[in-house]
């Protein structure tokens, strides 16, 4: 279905094109919806962006998701709220032709959806949106606050002790073949460390110089892993 929406001024051309898709038989709709299936042809003139009911049924249409087709009857700018549109341009004269080509792609299968438009309805709808999710947050935000500072409700210790003590007992089990088990070993102790992967050596320096120290009976100086080592 198919709803010519005009200006007085544009009345005449929206006469001609209404009685041309008639004879094609094309069904034209005598009011506006806000069905998805209508199908809108715009018909601009000089004066449609101060007409208050042609702008409200040019929303009502981008609102809708309706496929909108504006047309230029007369030399003027395009609102604001449909710029990105290709308009068809009958100033400088009626091209009833483009008209039907038009409407065959908008009705074809798989013919690509309406462009949503930042409309004032949909800006209003995002911001309570906004404010909706805002005041969820501050709401959560707050009974945490509440519930730690007033019941004592802390995070489960033994749950993340658990975790820690997996973590200690894997970076253990990676590390412990180059710790060093004899004087032997803690004598070449600092070749070792630049001998493993570049990832491993700060761990590796720092649990197991102890251990080095404690086999030669002194202190070992700290080691500090050289990036361009091999």
């Amino acid at each position: 279905m198919v709803y010519i929406l005009h200006t007085p001024a544009a009345r005449a051309t929206a006469d001609r094109l209404r009685a041309d898709l008639q004879s094609a038989g094309q069904a034209i709709d005598s009011a506006q919806s806000t069905t998805r299936t209508q199908v809108v042809i715009a018909l601009l003139g000089a004066n449609s962006e101060t007409d208050p009911s042609f702008m409200q049924g040019l929303l009502r249409a981008l609102d809708s998701s309706q496929h909108l087709l504006p047309v230029l009857v007369e030399d003027a700018p395009l609102p604001k709220v449909i710029e990105h549109l290709g308009a068809l341009d009958f100033t400088d004269g009626y091209d009833y032709k483009a008209i039907q080509q038009w409407l065959s792609h908008a009705s074809a299968p798989g013919a690509r959806p309406p462009m949503r438009v930042l409309t004032p309805q949909l800006r209003n709808r995002n911001r309570r949106i906004g404010l909706v999710l805002a005041a969820a947050a501050i709401f959560w935000f707050v009974a945490g606050l509440i519930l730690v500072g007033v019941f004592q409700i802390q995070a489960p210790r033994e749950e993340y002790n658990s975790l820690d003590t997996l973590v200690a007992v894997t970076v253990d089990a990676a590390l412990d073949r180059f710790r060093p088990n004899s004087t032997l070993d803690a004598t070449g102790f600092p070749a070792t460390v630049q001998a493993v992967p570049t990832a491993a050596r700060p761990l590796l320096a720092q649990t197991a110089t102890a251990q080095a120290a404690e086999l030669m009976g002194t202190v070992l100086p700290t080691l500090t892993p050289s990036p361009t080592a091999p």
